[in-house]
């Protein structure tokens, strides 16, 4: 009982957002009030981040939601790539129904479950979930089997509905916390950013439950990236993110890689090649608590130092 209380608490690790970086290629399209100018990174100041939730609070007391507060009514999209998560799914498709419902946005949002033929049976318990929920809040996008991540983003990009605006990608293993959305979407409302990803490095933003090798491994990654592309972003591996939806569909279609890679490369492409702006947001990356194994193998890694090395070259 006490481990699955300590487990739980971590799952309740929230993160906060006590800073806003705002990364470009040096170029800002918009302008942003208040910042600070740092070598090609804006980052919006603590007066201007609690300016923008005091705001939100005044109309969230008046019953506005989140999106109301800029006067708009985005639809949201959240695209859950699964393999063997039945388990973990029931608690993840909770969780991201008490974010959205908690600012107001019950009635504007979609969760898409791609599932790669899953043999533990992830797919029938969605079916479950969707008997639940219903078939236009829960979308089932089943593939034949294992065929890489940024494939499970196009096939979940071709089953959300045509109202949606804005989507996130998060891994459906519970190390993505669904409590951070409210987060992402204030972030993305006050910096007007094309995509927000969440940032492990910077603010309150950490780990938890890796051992010595993973956060080696992970920082590594993040250290090579800066000095051969300079990305501007202390976090290019992470996948919890919200973009907007043309965003995303552009950088679909640009992107090639299949695997893990596919997270380094959109970024350094987004910002380099195609100027979009990207704003950071801190998070508690808690990994996987109760159920499965994590997919990071050699193969990724590798695969991630060619895409890397070829990246240094063509940008």
């Amino acid at each position: 009982m006490r481990a699955w209380a300590r487990k739980a608490s971590r799952l309740r690790c929230c993160a906060r957002a006590p800073s806003v970086v705002l990364a470009t290629s040096g170029r800002l399209r918009t302008p942003l009030s208040p910042i600070s100018r740092c070598t090609g990174v804006l980052r919006v100041t603590e007066m201007g981040w609690w300016r923008m939730r005091s705001v939100d609070r005044n109309k969230r007391a008046n019953g506005a939601s989140l999106s109301q507060v800029e006067g708009s009514q985005p639809f949201y999209a959240v695209i859950l790539p699964t393999f063997n998560e039945r388990n973990n799914l029931p608690f993840m498709i909770a969780l991201i129904h008490e974010a959205f419902d908690h600012v107001g946005l019950e009635d504007r949002y979609q969760v898409i479950v791609v599932d790669d033929n899953s043999p533990d049976g992830t797919l029938q318990v969605a079916a479950t979930l969707q008997r639940l929920y219903g078939d236009k809040r829960l979308v089932l996008a089943p593939r034949s089997g294992k065929l890489g991540l940024g494939t499970a983003y196009r096939h979940g990009m071709a089953h959300v509905s045509s109202e949606c605006t804005h989507v996130f990608l998060m891994d459906a293993d519970l190390s993505h916390n669904p409590s951070a959305i409210p987060s992402f979407i204030r972030c993305m409302e006050t910096t007007q950013a094309d995509i927000v990803t969440g940032t492990r490095y910077i603010g309150a933003g950490g780990v938890c439950g890796w051992d010595l090798k993973r956060k080696i491994t992970s920082s590594a990654a993040n250290l090579l990236t800066q000095w051969m592309v300079a990305p501007r972003l202390s976090d290019v591996t992470g996948s919890y993110r919200l973009y907007q939806r043309q965003v995303l569909e552009h950088l679909l279609d640009a992107v090639q890689p299949r695997g893990y890679v596919f997270q380094m490369e959109v970024m350094v492409r987004a910002i380099h090649q195609f100027h979009y702006r990207v704003a950071e947001v801190p998070i508690v990356f808690v990994d996987r608590m109760w159920y499965g194994e994590s997919k990071l193998g050699i193969r990724e890694i590798v695969e991630y130092l060619g895409a890397l090395w070829r990246l240094a070259w063509l940008l």
